[in-house]
């Protein structure tokens, strides 16, 4: 998968849950700065189409990243 579609891909979805992630900047900076992993993690999610599906799958995304991971 190209990355530029992952970013289009992961800012769009996010960008939805969130106007922090509506930026195009904040999202490069995120996706370069989080660990292969956790954007496998990531773009696994991106396959949900269904919006309520989608969210309950983000939060257990989210508690899946390391700590040192989360904002402080």
């Amino acid at each position: 998968i190209p990355k530029k579609k992952i970013e289009n891909q992961v800012q769009y979805k996010l960008s939805t849950i969130s106007s922090l992630f509506t930026s195009k900047s904040r999202i490069e900076v995120f996706v370069f700065d989080i660990s292969d992993l956790i954007l496998t993690i990531i773009i696994s999610t991106l396959l949900i189409e269904d919006e309520a599906s989608y969210n309950i799958s983000l939060r257990a995304t989210i508690e899946k990243v390391p700590p040192r991971f989360h904002d402080t």
